[in-house]
């Protein structure tokens, strides 16, 4: 390698979810909620959560935790209409991502032992 030439090293890999978490079956008792989901669909849901091989569920949405009456971000109606709007939704991964976003890229930095000032590249 000459003089001029650079080598690009990752030094540190880091991961996160948001903090709010189902299960897989939980999830799918939420959606075989929905009706406005086709019968042909919603009597497929069990057996396609099963099937996914997925076994946690992670979002910035309370609401598939709640009672329906609690409902903070979807309407509360099981038809989930109006849905909310692309704008409504941004807002709140917005509010989840840039501090989710914080925490996972200062456990990089710190895994690698570096000062954010020496990074040069940031690959997501």
């Amino acid at each position: 390698m000459s003089a001029n030439e650079s080598v690009t090293v990752i030094e540190s890999i880091a991961t996160g979810n948001p903090e709010l978490s189902r299960s897989q079956s939980a999830a799918a008792d939420f959606m075989e909620k929905i009706e406005s989901t086709p019968d042909p669909i919603r009597t497929r849901i069990r057996a396609i959560y099963e099937r996914s091989g997925i076994d946690t569920r992670y979002s910035c949405i309370a609401d598939y935790d709640l009672p329906l009456n609690e409902f903070e971000f979807y309407p509360p109606n099981w038809n989930l209409d109006p849905q909310p709007s692309t704008g409504k939704r941004n807002a709140l991964y917005k509010k989840t991502v840039v501090p989710l976003g914080c925490r996972v890229a200062k456990e990089a930095i710190d895994s690698a032992s570096l000062n954010s000032s020496d990074i040069t590249h940031v690959i997501t």
